[in-house]
């Protein structure tokens, strides 16, 4: 599946062939749906660029909401009739590390089912904001709101009225009142609780393909002690060093693990075959990317990679379909955009698996 950004103009094209050879006089017009299905473009004439292919420019602010668009091509060919469907994603750029509070919102857009404000005024079990008076009354019943920002961060409530004449939404049950200027997040059809365990079986699924380089020194040896428990984490050894912390003028040097100068044991233990007081050990090695606990949590794992994972996963709960098309099931296409992205970043070469 093609992928462009979101607020970036892109050209789709399409090639007609008579016989396999190009055809230069077909009428061909393109229809645009966006991620909800709601028209983009409809019946727009279409450019021969050459060579068989007719073209339609898509403008940025066409192009505003993250998820997967369904395009149609309607081509006239000598009086005959034919369409053509297809489906591009237009995602947000991605960097390389993203929060949890980023990735859940992507996620959430990807799925249609995020919006955000801020808080104008609120009590213990009221909400107030401006931007919620363009939506009729009702509209935002039987959502979750959540807030993310400010002193009351973390609490969510359902919504169990909207009056659109003055902005408000009523929520079921009461809270930490929030302050002025703080933000919320709306979601319909699931909780902020769920988007996160999404966010982290897609990490967790990813882990073994996506293992961490590390670096450890927190182990010093003592005069007699051989075994050390190994850090918690650490899911390879790929090389121990030591070096004497009384020396600031001590090289590290390596241990060799064919001599039997250590060795990785079940239940995660070190062996040091000749220990010495104040031997600090380097240990490099592996280990897999967390969960992310808190919005704050930076997420190590590809972000990209996570964003369509999770979103295939949840759209599998929902027995959600591509837009444009009930017939085909929303997650297979996530799916296919996250595995093409699995990094394939596995276990050092020699490096011992610790069990």
């Amino acid at each position: 599946m093609s992928q462009s950004l979101v607020g970036q103009s892109t050209v789709r094209s399409l090639r007609v062939l008579t016989e396999l050879r190009p055809e230069a006089t077909a009428v061909v017009t393109y229809t645009l749906a966006g991620p909800s299905g709601s028209p983009v473009i409809t019946a727009a004439p279409t450019t021969y660029v050459g060579d068989g292919y007719y073209a339609t420019s898509l403008a940025g602010t066409q192009l505003t909401v993250a998820g997967i668009y369904h395009e149609q091509w309607d081509v006239s060919l000598a009086a005959t009739p034919s369409r053509y469907d297809g489906w591009f994603l237009v995602r947000e750029p991605f960097a390389d590390a993203h929060t949890r509070l980023e990735l859940r919102q992507a996620t959430a857009r990807l799925l249609g089912d995020w919006t955000e404000g801020l808080v104008g005024t609120a009590d213990g079990t009221h909400l107030t904001d401006p931007a919620r008076t363009v939506e009729p009354d009702d509209h935002w019943r039987g959502y979750w709101c959540h807030l993310w920002s400010g002193t009351a961060r973390g609490q969510e409530r359902r919504v169990v009225d909207h009056d659109g004449t003055a902005g408000t939404l009523t929520l079921a049950g009461s809270w930490n009142v929030p302050s002025a200027g703080d933000a919320y997040e709306l979601h319909g059809r699931w909780t902020v609780a769920t988007y996160n365990g999404a966010l982290n079986q897609a990490i967790a699924e990813v882990a073994p393909q996506a293992l961490l380089a590390v670096r450890d020194e927190s182990l010093v040896c003592t005069a007699t002690q051989t075994e050390y428990p190994l850090p918690a984490g650490l899911w390879t050894v790929a090389g121990v060093w030591t070096r004497d912390q009384t020396s600031a003028q001590a090289d590290w040097i390596e241990l060799i693990k064919s001599k039997q100068q250590y060795r990785v044991l079940p239940g995660r233990l070190l062996r040091v075959a000749t220990p010495a007081a104040n031997l600090r050990l380097r240990l490099l090695g592996q280990c897999y990317p967390g969960p992310l606990e808190a919005d704050t949590a930076i997420c190590d794992a590809p972000s990209q990679y996570v964003v369509y994972k999770a979103a295939a996963l949840l759209a599998a709960q929902a027995g959600l379909t591509a837009p444009g098309d009930p017939g085909v099931p929303l997650a297979a296409q996530y799916h296919g955009l996250a595995r093409a992205l699995i990094p394939g970043q596995g276990p050092i070469a020699n490096a011992e698996r610790v069990e």
